[in-house]
């Protein structure tokens, strides 16, 4: 019964990728508040972050172009933000590793921190499409992508009461997508002959999430 679920589950992504669709509730997020620290005031709606859920088969989908097609989504090595056993600890750790190298020759290190937070829901679909157009992504791909971020839209789930949808025109699916978006921001820093470089290497700046 569980080869039959593979198979099936196959030809439904193959379908996809053929057709250029997916199903409609792909595009539908359901954004759960969650009020963030403890004994806070839940009447203030600063206080709350969303969790945003979506259906586990358009991950498993998202998960096979990524695996399939992965050479198209590599970025930098000093994007440390959304790749596998890497984080935050490693990003801090190469700052600090490059600050003490030239501290320690007498030269004087100056940083700059850009918060991105905000960034993740904010990015532009059409930028994106011309990011991957960039780096020749296959057509079918792109044209399934386009359709899925076409139908994007998003309900907020409070008290076991759901609002009325409300369309997305921004923002990014996949941390993968977000990780390739941001790292032009790196290759022209790189490009710039400004920073820090260690053995001829640019180490003037990372990504993290």
């Amino acid at each position: 019964m569980l080869i039959l679920e593979y198979v099936m589950l196959s030809l439904l992504c193959n379908a996809m990728i053929i057709h250029g669709m997916v199903p409609s509730m792909f595009g539908l997020d359901i954004t759960v508040p969650l009020i963030k620290g403890y004994n806070l005031d839940g009447s203030v709606s600063a206080k709350y972050r969303g969790i945003t859920l979506c259906m586990h088969l358009s991950k498993v989908f998202e998960m096979c172009i990524l695996e399939l097609y992965g050479d198209y989504f590599v970025t930098s090595d000093l994007q440390f933000g959304f790749k596998k056993r890497l984080g935050c600890s490693h990003a801090l750790y190469t700052v600090k590793s490059v600050v003490q190298h030239f501290t320690s020759g007498s030269s004087t290190v100056n940083l700059c921190a850009l918060d991105m937070s905000k960034a993740f829901d904010k990015l532009h679909h059409c930028a994106l499409f011309i990011k991957l157009m960039d780096r020749s992504i296959p057509l079918a791909i792109l044209i399934v992508l386009i359709y899925w971020y076409s139908m994007c839209s998003a309900v907020v789930h409070w008290d076991n009461t759901l609002s009325s949808r409300v369309r997305l025109q921004c923002g990014v699916l996949s941390p993968a997508l977000f990780a390739l978006y941001v790292n032009d921001l790196i290759l022209a820093l790189s490009r710039s002959g400004h920073g820090c470089y260690f053995n001829n290497m640019f180490m003037g700046c990372n990504v993290c999430r």
